[in-house]
């Protein structure tokens, strides 16, 4: 599956995509984040790759995100095969979940099969590239390279999301600027 992060404004995760229960490991390049200057936010994703895709492109496409227009996204499909959430500018966290989402609180996020490594290193004082680093040693669905991005570095314009495409050239560690 994957292992996605979020800690003290930085969102780091894994680039390893696996056959589900095929036990394939698919080229060690995907990308399980993205940033939209649109909404000056991150989407965070893990599991069905095409779900993960479709709601990124749905939340892209509105002019206000449902907190902030204060209203409901009620979400025609069920989420049951991916894990999704979204980081704010301002570090608020919110999960979609079975066709609706909510607020979470916390001051750690992960996602995917190397969660509970992620989180159990991010709760011993570890950064979020640290705790990425303790997934894939544990987790086998999880590895290749790191990708890390700054929430500092976000700048908020209308420009389109690329979710799932173009993924950077491989390298130990990958900062990802917008």
């Amino acid at each position: 599956m994957t292992t996605v992060v979020w800690k003290d404004g930085i969102v780091a995760s894994d680039s390893r995509t696996t056959g589900g229960n095929s036990g394939m490991i698919y080229p060690d390049n995907a990308k399980k984040f993205d940033v939209s200057k649109k909404h000056g936010c991150v989407y965070m994703g893990a599991g069905n790759p095409a779900t993960v895709a479709w709601l990124a492109r749905v939340l892209e496409n509105l002019d206000d995100l449902p907190w902030d227009a204060k209203g409901e996204l009620l979400i025609e499909r069920e989420i049951d095969d991916a894990e999704f959430v979204v980081i704010t500018h301002d570090y608020r966290q919110f999960m979609f979940q079975t066709g609706t989402w909510f607020e979470m609180f916390g001051d750690c996020v992960a996602l995917g099969s190397g969660s509970f490594a992620a989180l159990a290193a991010m709760n011993l004082g570890f950064d979020a590239y640290a705790a990425i680093e303790a997934a894939i040693r544990i987790d086998s669905a999880s590895g290749g390279d790191i990708h890390v991005f700054d929430m500092k570095d976000l700048k908020i314009g209308n420009t389109k999301s690329m979710f799932f495409s173009n993924p950077p050239v491989p390298s130990k560690r990958i900062d990802v600027t917008h």
